[in-house]
């Protein structure tokens, strides 16, 4: 098949993908108050969170912690032992897609400098990148459940503040905790840093592979291309931009809102604040990345133009049509009076 259209069949099926998702929230939802819940997942119905494959997932920071937890029963599951288990598997989903961010990154850079490289994303060896990204997921996940599992100290912290801000009981939810000190005595929860300090060991590995391709692309750029022809040259000019804004799109949807609410506490600050909205920032990162594309490269900005004025011109016709036969329907029903003779 043509690469572009390939690229045009992906499109398509991206777009027949979002169809179908916004089709099922409308059709399966009835819009619900939910206190102090600002997260997606409080304002979707059951049927579309089974679906959709997250579970009312929020987070809410209070003084020296954090608390990550859940209302939902996924699929009728009111075990507390396999809730935990879903609300684990977020953590998972989460970490695996920062992975896949830097596995985008190697592809590129090895694609412009190491081209043999590329082997390694052919044939079987494309297992290697799901191994790769399947093991920081359950780093991230075993270790949130290792070192951030509730005990009595963060029950009792968090307990009065779920019952006044969620009017809940911390016990009956499956929930992770951070308390960074004892409120006891103030002493060092060295267990539950331990949880950030295997978080910030992914994210900045990652993080740091996306920064040194980046960066080695740049620093390299201007040899590979001196003999380049004007038009390859501005090609990958463009490629570079967008390659500077795939960088900072993550930063700020991705790295700076876990890295808000997992050092937030450490600074023990008199705050109560639902951080939940934030886990929202993750899912804007796809869109956010297609839209750079598109807005920075010349070939993909004129295949989206020419997608938006064919769909215009759809729209357009479709509109005319239904403008002509309700116009041919009032003038066909239109009653007919004889003239009265004089």
């Amino acid at each position: 098949m043509d690469q572009g259209d390939f690229s045009n069949a992906v499109i398509l099926t991206a777009l027949g993908f979002a169809a179908f998702d916004d089709f099922l929230y409308w059709y399966t939802t009835k819009l619900e108050h939910h206190h102090n819940c600002g997260t997606i997942g409080c304002f979707v119905s059951d049927e579309f969170r089974y679906y959709w494959g997250i579970s009312n997932m929020n987070v809410h920071n209070y003084k020296a912690g954090f608390i990550f937890f859940t209302f939902a029963e996924p699929f009728g599951v009111k075990n507390l032992f396999w809730r935990k288990v879903f609300l684990a598997s977020y953590t998972f989903f989460y970490s695996a897609t920062v992975a896949l961010l830097s596995v985008q990154f190697i592809y590129r850079y090895w694609a412009v400098f190491n081209v043999d490289k590329l082997r390694f994303f052919t044939g079987f060896y494309w297992l290697i990148w799901i191994v790769y990204c399947t093991i920081f997921g359950l780093q991230y996940a075993l270790g949130a459940c290792l070192f951030l599992g509730l005990d009595p100290v963060s029950t009792e912290y968090f307990r009065e503040e779920m019952i006044n801000r969620y009017e809940t009981n911390i016990s009956t939810l499956p929930a992770m905790s951070l308390v960074a000190y004892d409120p006891a005595d103030g002493s060092t929860r060295w267990w539950n840093l331990g949880g950030i300090a295997n978080i910030c060991y992914i994210v900045n590995v990652q993080y740091g592979i996306m920064i040194y391709c980046g960066w080695s692309m740049h620093s390299r750029m201007e040899e590979k291309i001196k003999n380049f022809s004007e038009i390859l040259k501005k090609h990958h000019n463009q490629f570079f931009k967008t390659l500077v804004l795939q960088i900072t799109a993550p930063t700020l949807i991705l790295f700076i809102p876990i890295s808000f609410i997992n050092f937030v506490p450490v600074f023990n600050l008199d705050i109560s604040l639902p951080s939940g909205a934030l886990l929202c920032c993750f899912t804007l990162y796809p869109a956010m990345d297609s839209l750079i594309v598109m807005s920075v490269v010349s070939e993909y900005r004129k295949t989206a133009e020419k997608i938006y004025l064919a769909f215009k011109n759809f729209a357009n016709e479709v509109s005319g049509l239904r403008a002509t036969s309700s116009v041919g329907a009032t003038s066909t029903s239109r009653p007919i009076t004889a003239s009265r003779p004089e």
